[in-house]
C-alpha cells in the first residue's frame, strides 16, 4: 500500500579537506630503472615516466650517497618512456615508449658528451608493439628486446593491469644503424631496422 512519512537520518561531518600545494616544481621520490653509463661518468634514468640523464662524481664511494648534477630530460615526448639501455661506446641510449590507447615504439637518443645536447631521437621500430628488456650487443651493432602486441599485454587481466612479467613475448634483435643517410633521416616516420625474432618467451620473467 503506497504510503509517505516523515523520516530524519543522522548524516557525519563531511570527511573533505582542503589541502594547499605548490603545483609548479615537483620533488621526486622514486627513480627507476637506473642504468650507469659503460664509463660511470653518468646515469640514465626513468623518472615521472619520463627519461631522465645526470652526471655523476668523478669518485665513487661503494655503499656512499651521492648527488648528481646537470639532471634532464632527453626527450619532449608526452608518451611513457621507459627501460633505458646505454650503447657500449656510451654516446647514445635506447628506451621504449608506451601508450594505452596505441602501444609503444623504441627510439635511441645521442647522448654524446656529459653536459650537451642530447640529439632528436630516432625511431627504430617498424611497427607499434609491447617493448621490453633492451639490450645491446658488445659491439652495439645489434639491439635486443622482447616484444608482443598490445593485446598479448593486456589479455591476462581485461582492465590493463597486468604485471608485464606475466606476458608472453618474442624475443628479437634489430641493427640500431640506419644504412644511409637518407633512411636515417625517414626513421622517424618509418623505423630504423627490420627485426628478426630468436625464439619465443613463455613469459617475460624468463630474460
Amino acid at each position: 500500500i503506497p504510503f509517505t512519512a516523515d523520516y530524519d537520518e543522522m548524516i557525519g561531518a563531511s570527511t573533505q579537506s582542503a589541502y594547499t600545494f605548490n603545483d609548479s616544481t615537483v620533488t621526486v621520490r622514486q627513480i627507476r630503472w637506473p642504468r650507469l653509463s659503460p664509463d660511470g661518468k653518468r646515469v640514465a634514468f626513468i623518472a615521472l615516466d619520463r627519461l631522465w640523464v645526470a652526471d655523476l662524481p668523478t669518485r665513487l664511494v661503494p655503499g656512499q650517497t651521492v648527488a648528481a648534477t646537470n639532471v634532464h630530460r632527453l626527450t619532449k615526448f608526452d608518451v611513457s618512456e621507459y627501460s633505458p639501455a646505454w650503447s657500449p661506446d656510451g654516446q647514445s641510449i635506447a628506451f621504449t615508449t608506451w601508450d594505452d590507447s596505441t602501444g609503444g615504439e623504441i627510439y635511441r637518443v645521442h647522448v654524446s658528451a656529459p653536459g650537451a645536447t642530447p640529439g632528436v631521437p630516432q625511431r627504430l621500430s617498424s611497427s607499434k608493439a609491447f617493448y621490453e628488456k633492451l639490450a645491446f650487443t658488445p659491439d652495439g651493432a645489434k639491439l635486443l628486446f622482447a616484444r608482443a602486441t598490445r593485446t598479448e599485454r593486456f589479455e591476462s587481466d581485461e582492465l590493463g593491469f597486468a604485471e608485464p612479467s606475466s606476458t608472453h613475448a618474442d624475443l628479437m634483435w634489430m641493427p640500431v644503424s640506419c644504412p644511409s643517410p637518407k633512411a636515417a633521416s625517414a626513421a622517424a616516420t618509418s623505423g630504423c631496422g627490420t627485426a628478426t625474432t630468436i625464439t619465443r618467451l613463455e613469459y617475460l620473467s624468463r630474460l
